[in-house]
């Protein structure tokens, strides 16, 4: 998906107003490695609560959190569990970076609170405090310039400025994630250029994250580069942020839905057998628009114009859950979105991918109750 997420690029706004941080501005260094040990002194279970990374369950009923810009306290995860009935969440340490500049920006004074260290150290063990497990999962913006898929550079040497910037980022947050005994790490999130045009790197950043962090680990591939992946047997599972293109009709029926999922299913299928791990979407979702199901990554650009439409996107999780469910090697996955706070909610609230508050939460409900 080209932008993984509709929305305002908050993370890059001063807390006091639209500052945008420009290529060559002042910016706050980023924090030395000490501090993670500092951070690690958060770890720590809370009075009555249980947890660690112990076997993972067949079934991952997951729902992907934004990260908010101030503090919020663990009674909003207990309303996520009561209307979803989650399993896991998926917390996104989220940093920045401009095109044509190798350097990877995280855990600045600019971005949400949600998005750095101290927010994703309170995001875990509010999760914890109601039996939900975690998986961090590392996602890079390119300011201005689109989508991380495409990012890259020309010249050798930008490339290994970004290869030691991009390790820093990474190992700093499969250390944190170490330390909280979070149950599951994502290596990165759709770097479909640099994937496939620095596999040496990979190679490694895998060794080293496997120093770091005792558990299992996942990529996060876009729906149509799945099947490149050179290093998923060296990963526990296979993930796809699962925005396959459907069917380009506002209104396809049930039958319909699930007759054009059948070529993808397939191809996941055959990726699977050869690979040999089982697939888990670490994204999946809908708009609540009109022809949810057909290229949504261009349809975020056009909600402004589209009308409110939930029983599409009831009828495209449907679909979904009809179809990848049943899979004996398909591990579930992570809902794309869930707002921890109403505050930063967007205008379009009604019309993106958020379940919350409309009719298809009863079925999320009911799908994830299911799973043990």
């Amino acid at each position: 998906m080209f932008m993984t997420a509709a929305g305002l690029a908050g993370w890059l706004l001063s807390p006091v107003g639209a500052t945008w941080l420009e290529p060559g501005a002042a910016r706050e260094a980023n924090p030395s490695p000490d501090k993670a040990g500092e951070l690690a002194a958060h770890k720590g279970t809370p009075e009555g609560v249980e947890y660690g990374r112990t076997a993972l369950p067949a079934r991952m009923n997951g729902v992907s959190l934004t990260a908010p810009p101030q503090p919020v306290g663990a009674e909003v995860f207990e309303q996520l569990k009561t209307e979803t009935a989650a399993g896991w969440v998926s917390v996104i340490p989220y940093a920045f970076c401009f095109a044509s500049d190798p350097a990877v920006h995280f855990d600045v004074s600019r971005q949400w609170w949600g998005e750095r260290s101290e927010g994703v150290v309170a995001q875990v063990r509010h999760a914890r405090q109601h039996g939900m497990k975690v998986m961090i999962k590392p996602h890079v913006w390119v300011v201005h310039s689109g989508w991380i898929g495409e990012y890259g550079f020309d010249r050798e040497e930008d490339w290994q400025r970004w290869e030691e910037a991009y390790q820093r980022y990474i190992l700093r947050y499969a250390r944190l994630a170490d330390s909280l005994d979070a149950e599951l790490f994502c290596i990165s999130t759709e770097t479909e250029r640099a994937v496939r045009e620095r596999p040496k790197f990979w190679d490694e950043l895998i060794v080293k994250v496997r120093e770091v962090y005792d558990g299992p680990l996942t990529y996060a591939s876009n729906w149509d580069n799945f099947g490149n992946i050179p290093f998923w047997e060296q990963l526990d599972y296979i993930g796809i942020n699962a925005y396959f293109p459907l069917l380009p009709t506002p209104e396809p029926s049930m039958e319909e839905l699930k007759a054009a999922w059948q070529p993808h299913l397939e191809a996941v299928k055959a990726v699977q057998e050869k690979v040999g791990k089982p697939v888990l979407f670490t994204e999946y979702g809908y708009l609540s628009v009109p022809g949810s199901t057909w290229q949504t990554w261009k349809l975020e650009n056009q909600l402004a114009d589209l009308p409110a439409d939930e029983v599409a996107q009831k009828q495209a999780y449907e679909a979904l859950f009809q179809t990848f469910w049943p899979q004996e090697w398909f591990a579930g996955g992570f809902l794309w979105k869930w707002y921890l706070d109403k505050e930063s909610r967007l205008h379009e609230h009604d019309r993106d991918y958020t379940p919350q508050g409309k009719a298809v939460l009863p079925l999320i409900r009911e799908w994830y109750q299911g799973v043990p």
